[in-house]
């Protein structure tokens, strides 16, 4: 009986945190689409965000970033105007999660004028677009930092996000390439 009671705790507790980093994932993707769209460079009244359907895979940007961070005793003064707040957060991971996941686009919540939809959801419109892909999150272990990497557009880019009393804000951008 005793077994049974702390199966159902563990799974329990498990769905819980599972719920929360969904919830605050899609919270991220969200305060990344606000910022990677600035209004002030759009001219359109009605803005069409693209997403790949499902979360890329990006074990080796994480890889590379790790190097980096590891290799390079400057890397925090030149990419992050010397905030090392995130140095032991990412020497810290040890895996990513790259199991293939559907994004949700109506779980997106991000500014009235933008018009998010899945490559899915957009075949019908006919056009000019490129889609954003998003990498799963990587959070620390008090669910206040976040680590993730997005590309489109002809590029990709690292973001360190930190949650605070007005929700996850940037604390910095990195871009890693550009084609």
């Amino acid at each position: 009986m005793k077994r049974i009671i702390l199966f159902i705790v563990i799974a329990f507790l498990s769905s819980c945190t599972t719920k929360r980093s969904e919830d605050l994932k899609y919270k991220i993707y969200s305060t990344v689409i606000d910022n990677y769209f600035n209004k002030s460079k759009l001219t359109s009244d009605s803005i069409f965000i693209v997403l790949n359907d499902s979360i890329a895979d990006f074990r080796n940007e994480m890889g590379e970033l790790i190097y980096s961070v590891e290799n390079n005793d400057s890397f925090f003064v030149e990419y992050c105007k010397g905030d090392t707040s995130f140095k032991s957060f990412i020497l810290s991971v040890k895996s990513v999660d790259s199991k293939v996941v559907p994004l949700l686009s109506d779980k997106i919540k991000s500014k009235p004028n933008f018009i998010i939809k899945t490559k899915r959801e957009f075949k019908k419109i006919d056009l000019p677009y490129s889609y954003i892909h998003f990498s799963n999150v990587v959070f620390n272990k008090e669910f206040d930092k976040a680590i993730l990497f997005v590309s489109g557009g002809g590029s990709g880019s690292w973001y360190f996000l930190r949650y605070n009393k007005d929700g996850w804000t940037i604390d910095n951008k990195i871009m890693s390439w550009v084609v």
